[in-house]
């Protein structure tokens, strides 16, 4: 429940589904919704395939007549291939990830009834871009006509943007000339988990220097250009400890950027607050513009959601051991009252342990 963080039993009868679908490691790493359904994509058997499903919103049961009982398992190659970010509209299904062991990106879409693979996207309905030594998307967009797609490139020596087609899965080549945009940001390891976007803007959110700062850019969605009055040039790379940090997830509103990860070589939760137009901090956000969460050992922030009072930001606590799900006002960052588990008179829901 939204207000009171309790689980809707109405779901699956405990509020929970565990889905043991093969005798591998099964993970699933994005989610998307619309009116009646949830669709969730990532991998199964311990990566040898891609799985995307598709459950009813008030039960949590599989939809029958999607893929095979609910569930399309998709051996892509024949190293590991997984799906981990998806995005939804009227009637499709878009899926973005790896394949091959991160050999090359991945593309799909599907049809949102069947779940059958639309033969016009791409070859068959799928589309593999081998753009350089060890790739993968991570975090997907759209609007309209378009699907913006990040990860990294190059055994992440870029992070990377693709802008394609909806309907052909074409690059679209006013973006940055070619479709895509591969940023050298630092001489370390740079990444992209997370992409949103506005009616002009695309926002990014990752880190650069192997980790060692957090990143977030602001790029033109039609010439992929960075967008020089946001932050220095058009990024913000933010140390905000003397460990690793890293933005996991990105949502925007009217005004702000909402940014949410982990800080300290994950020694606590974050979360960010800035301003659309440059960057800038909001300084009514927590300290400073910034909230800083040490709830336990090995913490992280890996997906949020906002409304037009709240955000939702969902990950893990305690080493893995829990997942962890926050809920905290958009002024000022400071937790709610009334969303507490019963386990314990806080501000967050704490699952498992």
């Amino acid at each position: 429940d939204k207000e009171t963080g309790a689980l809707v039993t109405a779901f699956n009868t405990t509020g929970t589904v565990s889905d043991n679908f093969t005798a591998g490691n099964d993970i699933l790493y994005g989610v998307a919704v619309d009116n009646q359904y949830i669709y969730a994509a990532g991998y199964e058997n311990g990566g040898v395939s891609a799985h995307v499903q598709k459950r009813d919103k008030t039960t949590g049961a599989l939809v029958s007549t999607f893929g095979t009982s609910g569930r399309v398992s998709d051996g892509i190659t024949a190293g590991n291939d997984a799906f981990r970010t998806i995005a939804v509209d009227a009637n499709y299904i878009y899926l973005a990830g790896d394949e091959n062991t991160a050999a090359a990106f991945h593309m799909q879409k599907r049809d949102k009834v069947t779940g059958a693979l639309v033969s016009t996207f791409g070859t068959s309905g799928k589309i593999s871009d081998a753009y350089s030594s060890v790739n993968g998307f991570y975090g997907v967009a759209i609007d309209e006509q378009y699907i913006y797609a990040v990860g990294l490139d190059n055994n992440g020596a870029q992070a990377h943007i693709q802008k394609r087609d909806k309907i052909t899965g074409a690059l679209v080549t006013a973006f940055d000339g070619d479709g895509r945009v591969s940023d050298a940001i630092s001489s370390g390891v740079d990444r992209f988990y997370a992409v949103a976007i506005d009616n002009q803007y695309l926002y990014a959110a990752g880190y650069d220097n192997g980790g060692v700062n957090a990143q977030v850019q602001k790029r033109n969605k039609t010439t992929g250009a960075l967008v020089s009055g946001f932050g220095t040039g058009g990024r913000i790379s933010d140390n905000i400890t003397s460990g690793n940090d890293a933005l996991r997830t990105v949502a925007i509103d009217g005004q702000y950027t909402y940014l949410a990860g982990d800080q300290g070589t994950a020694a606590a939760l974050h979360m960010q607050k800035r301003n659309k137009s440059d960057g800038a901090l909001v300084s009514a956000f927590g300290t400073g513009g910034k909230v800083s969460d040490a709830y336990s050992s090995v913490n992280a922030f890996y997906g949020a959601v906002i409304d037009s009072q709240y955000i939702y930001a969902a990950g893990l606590d305690n080493n893995g051991a829990n997942v962890h799900l926050q809920k905290r006002k958009l002024s000022d960052g400071s937790v709610t009252g009334t969303f507490v588990d019963g386990a314990r008179s806080g501000d967050s829901v704490t699952i498992g342990g």
